[in-house]
C-alpha cells in the first residue's frame, strides 16, 4: 500500500502519475500487489527504488526495495515496495530498478477513512 498526494487527478509517486478515482481526495492509499509492478528501463521513467532484500522461491523470487524518496510525498507503511519477479531476470542487492504499477490492476483507497473508492 502506497499512500501518495493526488495532483491533478493522478496519484503522484516521484516521476510516476497514476490516474485516480475522480472521488479521490488530497490524497490516496494506492493498492499494488507485488505481481502488478512491472520492472522497466532506465529511460521509461518509473519508480526508481535500491533492491535491499531477495527472497528466492523456486520459480520466482520477490524483491523488497525502497526509495530515496528525497520529496518525502509518498509513503509505504514499512518504508518497502515487494515486487514479484520471475527467477530468470537478474536482480542484485543494492542495485537501482526502477517500476512501474500496472494500471488496471491496482486498487484505491481513501487515506483518511481507509474506504475502497470506485
Amino acid at each position: 500500500l502506497v499512500d501518495a498526494p493526488v495532483h491533478e487527478g493522478a496519484a503522484v509517486l516521484g516521476d510516476v502519475r497514476i490516474p485516480v478515482p475522480s472521488s479521490a481526495g488530497y490524497r490516496v492509499v494506492v493498492g499494488v500487489r507485488p505481481e502488478s509492478w512491472e520492472l522497466v528501463g532506465e529511460h521509461a521513467g518509473g519508480l526508481r527504488l535500491t533492491v535491499e532484500l531477495i527472497e528466492e522461491l523456486g520459480a520466482e523470487s520477490f524483491v523488497y526495495a525502497s526509495a530515496p524518496n528525497a520529496d518525502g510525498q509518498w509513503t509505504t507503511s514499512s518504508g518497502r515496495i515487494s515486487v514479484r519477479v520471475d527467477r530468470k531476470l537478474s536482480v542484485a542487492l543494492a542495485e537501482t530498478v526502477r517500476l512501474k504499477p500496472v494500471l488496471d490492476e491496482l486498487f484505491f483507497f481513501d487515506s483518511a477513512t481507509g474506504l475502497r473508492l470506485s
